[in-house]
């Protein structure tokens, strides 16, 4: 007898984030990559900082709550870094959590 699998999923497509959740995350990203242009104001990188901890707070998953947290660390690094901080850290973590997202959950 031929048992399917307890997760085995109807139409061989792995389940995604709902699309609401998904489409609020992005926003957040867009508007995180806004406000990391420099100079990095302080005002602008709190900003960026609650985006971040929303996205870590509300993730659909483990691997984008990571991103997430990572996120947070380097605008806080960022941040203590001043004006002419490094702003390619931050840019790399919201590729990953873009291309998490596009990853099946």
């Amino acid at each position: 007898m031929d048992r399917k699998p307890k997760n085995h999923l109807q139409g061989g497509q792995p389940p995604r984030a709902p699309a609401s959740q998904r489409l609020a995350i992005l926003r957040s990203l867009s508007e995180v990559e806004g406000l990391i242009r420099p100079p990095l104001l302080p005002s602008q990188l709190e900003r960026a900082n609650g985006l971040a901890l929303a996205i870590a707070r509300n993730a659909p998953d483990a691997v984008i709550a990571m991103l997430g947290t990572r996120l947070v660390r380097a605008i806080q690094d960022a941040r203590a870094a001043g004006e002419s901080a490094d702003i390619r850290p931050i840019a790399l973590i919201v590729a990953q959590v873009r291309a998490a997202l596009d990853q099946p959950v």
